[in-house]
């Protein structure tokens, strides 16, 4: 029988078919289904920052819905911190403890994984830490992420900045930029003919 082994982006693949990020890679059960029926890895379903900027919103319309019902009251539920992104990341975790075959995560939401990272106790912060690292780096080394199109020049733009607030913000550093401005013109130029 023919070796049908390759590798994708540096993952060692024992053939190459790979599960794509759809509906069917969200559930654990279907990732086992495809794991047996003999797929080398999976791309986890896509989480987007629109859709974590939605769900809050439509969560926070239900909360608040019958606040007003009383005039005694000014709300019926307490303020509740709710993320996506939390959901999220437990179940990637639970999914690679789950499967042999390597899980790739596809994610397009990093502003909300820096400030799932700022808010976390550092003791908590491991996966969204790795899951930050691993988007970047990925990035910037193979120019587009996954199986989507980020470009790395703006992601390291966008990241520096983000990096750059969060540190201001809470160290009280006042210089507004991480990078120089001449680097964050070059990342901005490039970017576009990527």
């Amino acid at each position: 029988m023919k070796n049908l082994a390759t590798s994708y982006m540096g993952i060692q693949l024992k053939n190459p078919i790979i599960l794509g990020a759809s509906e069917m890679s969200s559930e654990i059960d279907s990732l086992k289904k495809a794991e047996q029926a003999g797929a080398a890895a999976i791309v986890y379903k896509t989480l987007f920052e629109e859709q974590i900027q939605l769900e809050d919103l439509q969560f926070d319309e239900l909360k608040e819905e019958y606040n007003d019902i009383h005039a005694e009251m000014t709300s019926l539920h307490p303020d509740v911190d709710r993320s996506e992104i939390d959901y999220y990341l437990v179940k990637i975790r639970n999914a690679k403890e789950s499967l042999s075959i390597p899980l790739i995560a596809s994610l397009y939401a990093v502003k909300k994984l820096i400030h799932a990272v700022s808010v976390m106790d550092f003791t908590y912060a491991r996966e969204p830490v790795l899951l930050l690292l691993e988007t970047v780096v990925t990035t910037a080394v193979f120019g587009r992420y996954y199986c989507g199109y980020i470009c790395s020049f703006g992601a390291a733009q966008d990241l520096s900045y983000d990096l750059g607030n969060l540190i201001r913000k809470q160290t009280k550093y006042r210089k507004k930029r991480m990078l120089s401005v001449k680097t964050d013109k070059i990342l901005s130029k490039l970017k576009y003919p990527v």
